[in-house]
């Protein structure tokens, strides 16, 4: 018995990979099958709906092209908007920007610095400051405001030093 107990154990060492690599094969070969059959329906199902997509991008291309309900739309359109007042509103807006943008410039400029001399040295004449260089632009961007602006911000005026009139009739 000891004999047909070690045979049948070494018959079973053989067999038994065979075995479960054949259940094996049947589950994959079942599962395959599933798969196939999953494949097959969502292929089927994913048709349908192309086909439908495409029925309703030939549908709408036919609209486009003999233009059926575009000509009505562009029709509401130009009824509801008028490009030429908007383009004349729009005009009207920018000039006011620029107008306000150029207030609102001018209120950051910084005045002219008083000078103040020493009664011994004679006076120079001050170079200009960056607050007058813009100055010579201002016309150009005057001509573009209405007569009705606002007035510019008073700047101070230079005094002519004192000094300089008693150097002149010390020398």
């Amino acid at each position: 018995m000891i004999t047909e107990a070690s045979k049948k154990v070494l018959y079973a060492a053989v067999g038994a990979p065979v075995v479960t690599v054949r259940k094996i094969g049947e589950r994959i070969t079942g599962a395959s099958d599933k798969v196939g059959d999953l494949r097959d329906r969502v292929s089927e199902e994913l048709t349908k709906e192309l086909d439908a997509w495409a029925q309703e991008g030939e549908k709408l291309i036919l609209k486009i092209r003999e233009r059926e309900g575009v000509e009505d739309f562009v029709e509401d359109l130009t009824d509801r908007v008028d490009l030429d007042q908007i383009q004349e509103h729009v005009g009207k807006l920018r000039e006011y920007l620029d107008e306000m943008l150029q207030s609102w410039r001018s209120s950051f400029k910084p005045a002219a610095p008083e000078r103040i001399e020493v009664a011994g040295e004679p006076a120079a004449k001050a170079p200009a400051t960056p607050a007058e260089k813009p100055a010579a632009k201002k016309p150009a961007a005057a001509a573009k405001k209405p007569a009705a602006a606002k007035p510019a911000a008073k700047k101070p005026v230079a005094k002519k030093p004192a000094a300089k009139k008693s150097t002149t009739s010390a020398a």
